[in-house]
């Protein structure tokens, strides 16, 4: 005969061990990209276990994504309140209410000038990179690899300045959320967006198809990087244009390859923009 009580106490452990295999579950799906997937999860977690910190958490980081500032900022609230020494979750929150803040109650001069400002100076910077490219005459520094054989120093250079523009501009014009809560999630976890600049980096127009793809799949777009992915696809066109205009270099090679450089460079422009912000 069992000891009494021992039933009881097995048909206890049994729902903490599943709830806390359903979390990680919940923690790799939402690492891994697969959007749709996680939010249904963290909802129905939601509903069983509402003393649980992480399905809110990783709900206001959806919403965050997607712009839903008021709900990712009320999902992160909940999320601190359930788990007070949980720094990151507080951070989120105050990010998140000052963006609403700005965006109830905006300075309507300030605000018009920096959408209106930073668009035209990332698109300044990618017109004099396609001036250059017309105008310079370089000899080639990589003739001897065929997919960047007709390549200059001023090509590369100018496709990573055009970036930096990009990721500045986009970031002082507000059209980019901050750059340090894009590299990771709540729950620990890399941002699915650095696995996308790790691919853009072998190539972007894989990245951006992948992007597209896991978008369209799981819900998963980002409008950040989506804002992002299309800003470096649109510099690459016309850097492409402008090199097919030159005389030494291929447009074929800019298009295929210049996307590499643009986003490695608007990454980078989006994070020292972000830094200078907090100084």
């Amino acid at each position: 005969v069992p000891p009494s009580g021992s039933g009881p106490r097995a048909g206890a452990a049994e729902p903490r061990t599943t709830l806390a295999q359903e979390i990680m579950r919940l923690t790799v799906l939402f690492s891994r990209g697969r959007i749709a997937e996680a939010e249904r999860l963290a909802r129905n977690l939601r509903q069983r276990a509402p003393r649980h910190p992480v399905p809110c958490a990783v709900l206001a980081d959806i919403a965050r994504a997607r712009g839903n500032l008021v709900e990712a900022a009320n999902l992160y609230a909940v999320a601190y309140q359930l788990d007070p020494k949980n720094e990151l979750y507080r951070i989120r929150h105050e990010e998140t209410a000052r963006a609403v803040a700005r965006r109830q109650h905006p300075d309507p001069v300030a605000q018009r000038r920096a959408q209106s400002v930073a668009p035209l100076v990332a698109a300044s910077v990618v017109l004099l990179a396609c001036v250059y490219l017309v105008l310079a005459k370089e000899s080639p520094i990589l003739e001897h690899l065929p997919p960047v054989s007709t390549w200059t120093l001023g090509t590369a250079v100018m496709s990573f300045l055009s970036g930096i523009a990009i990721g500045a501009s986009l970031l002082v014009g507000g059209y980019l959320d901050r750059f340090q809560s894009s590299l990771t999630t709540t729950v620990g976890r890399l941002s699915p967006n650095l696995a996308l600049a790790s691919v853009a980096v072998v190539n972007f127009w894989l990245a951006a198809l992948l992007y597209v793809a896991l978008g369209l799949s799981q819900g998963a777009f980002n409008r950040s990087t989506s804002r992002l992915v299309g800003a470096v696809g649109a510099a690459t066109l016309f850097l492409s244009l402008a090199a097919a205009v030159s005389d030494p270099i291929s447009g074929w090679q800019v298009l295929l390859w210049a996307g590499n450089l643009v986003y490695v460079g608007a990454v980078c422009g989006w994070m020292v923009a972000d830094a200078l912000a907090d100084a």
